[in-house]
């Protein structure tokens, strides 16, 4: 068990080549047998063998160029995902250029089969390897041991979000931070939620032996450099590569800036950090614009009985209008008109905050199922195709919100316009209130794309599927 917990990285890459490669090949395999079955007329060829062999070691070879083999677990696999559909996508573009060449050997009719059951096989292959790796993470096999420098605000969220999220595989084991009246705040706040099995210290001089005695991995900074007490960042990071552990920033610990916002640049051997200029990407928000507007119109018009069928429930649970308006803030701090399904009493208050518990009085019978469903959203494809929202997206909040809770990274949320649905909509955490997810809604919007909004999307399908059948 030592060994393999010391070599687990590089078991686990060599596992998943493997895997990757059978993957590819039963792909290319089954999707031949397919092809053969329904063109009975045709042989099995001894070169499709050849083929799908150098199809998989292709295959890894891409895999490998587009980062799948690092070891990096991101929110809910997201970005993992996206790596792989974009990696099967390379595959297959190659496989259309062979047949274009070879049609007599390499029917193309046959790519479609093999095309389908590749992004099938290694999707589920791969989806099999994040299950495997995050039980283990979740069982602490393997995690990485996380000491946080900075017990403030981004400290917290980070500690937060961590332990929210056991899957992503680290272990925060404690805050170092020389503002004692921050370090004193941020363990009544643990205490209060009984994480006292957490190191708390002061003193920057047994950083040394902190790491040593609790085996820390990885250390974060929270906090601006000037508050380590004597340490600078050449100092940190010559502690840091003697000791052999990993020296991480939170990107955003200057404030308003995201991790794409900074550019690592080399003069005359001279590193220099630069924040770059985002242009506005106009192909990329037209792009966006016409896919809401083709799939929120295709969307109201199948679901147009579903949309008759919950107004005639919500008219008959409890008296009120069927639907539900409220001013929400949009892009840019623009103010617009929200609609939902009414899922609670009209003596509700307007504005205030949303029901945490799902046994809140003002909720009716029939918004309990609506709001686990999320069904009380549909409406909102109307805000869709008249621009005020995307599909997806950060979730709109209430004016008074962001007029008396918002800071300057939160408001970083209304750079893009509010969607319906979103990664914390997926993820189930819906404990905490909107503004409070700041860390999905940065995700997002540093990663935002097509093909991330689609893989959302289909994610929140699922996400309503069962919740209707655990309901």
């Amino acid at each position: 068990m030592a060994f393999f917990a010391r070599h687990y990285n590089k078991i686990l890459t060599a596992a998943e080549v493997t895997a990757d490669f059978f993957a590819i090949f039963s792909a290319f395999s089954a999707g031949s047998a397919l092809f053969l079955s329904n063109h009975p007329l045709l042989n099995y060829k001894p070169h499709y063998t050849l083929v799908a062999a150098t199809t998989s070691i292709i295959g890894i070879l891409i895999f490998e160029r587009i980062g799948l083999y690092r070891q990096q677990i991101s929110l809910m696999n997201l970005i993992e995902i996206r790596k792989i559909i974009k990696a099967v996508f390379v595959l297959c573009t190659g496989l259309i250029i062979y047949s274009y060449f070879q049609e007599k050997h390499f029917p193309r009719s046959l790519l479609v089969y093999i095309g389908m059951l590749l992004f099938f096989f290694v999707l589920t292959e791969r989806m099999l390897f994040f299950k495997l790796q995050q039980a283990l993470y979740i069982r602490r096999f393997n995690v990485s041991r996380i000491l946080i420098l900075g017990a403030g605000e981004t400290g917290r969220l980070l500690h937060q979000n961590i332990s929210q999220s056991p899957k992503l595989g680290y272990l925060v084991v404690g805050f170092l931070d020389s503002n004692k009246e921050r370090l004193l705040l941020a363990q009544t706040w643990f205490a209060t939620g009984k994480k006292t099995d957490l190191i708390f210290c002061d003193d920057f001089n047994k950083l040394p032996e902190i790491i040593q005695t609790a085996k820390i991995d990885e250390i974060f900074i929270s906090n601006p450099l000037n508050s380590m007490n004597g340490y600078t960042l050449q100092s940190l990071a010559k502690l840091c590569n003697e000791l052999q552990i990993k020296l991480n920033f939170i990107p955003y610990v200057i404030r308003g800036y995201f991790a794409n916002h900074l550019q690592a640049n080399d003069i005359n051997g001279i590193p220099v950090v630069s924040f770059k200029r985002i242009p506005v990407n106009h192909p990329a928000q037209l792009s966006k614009r016409i896919f809401d507007v083709i799939i929120a119109g295709f969307l109201i018009i199948i679901l147009s009985p579903l949309f008759l069928l919950i107004a005639l429930l919500v008219r008959l649970d409890s008296a009120g209008p069927v639907l539900f308006k409220q001013t929400r803030v949009g892009k840019n701090g623009v103010h617009f008109t929200m609609y939902k399904f009414r899922s609670m009493y009209t003596d509700t208050p307007k504005y205030g905050h949303s029901p945490k518990r799902s046994d809140d009085p003002r909720i009716t019978k029939i918004g309990h199922f609506l709001r686990k469903t999320s069904l009380d959203e549909l409406p909102q494809l109307f805000n869709v195709i008249r621009g005020e929202m995307s599909l997806v997206g950060p979730r709109p909040e209430m004016p008074f919100i962001v007029e008396n809770e918002y800071n300057d990274l939160c408001r970083e949320r209304l750079r893009v316009k509010p969607g319906i649905t979103g990664i914390w909509q997926i993820s189930g955490d819906r404990t905490r209130e909107i503004h409070e997810n700041i860390s999905y809604d940065i995700f997002y919007i540093e990663n935002r794309s097509l093909l991330l909004d689609t893989i959302i999307l289909i994610r929140t399908i699922i996400f309503g599927i069962t919740s209707m059948k655990t309901h």
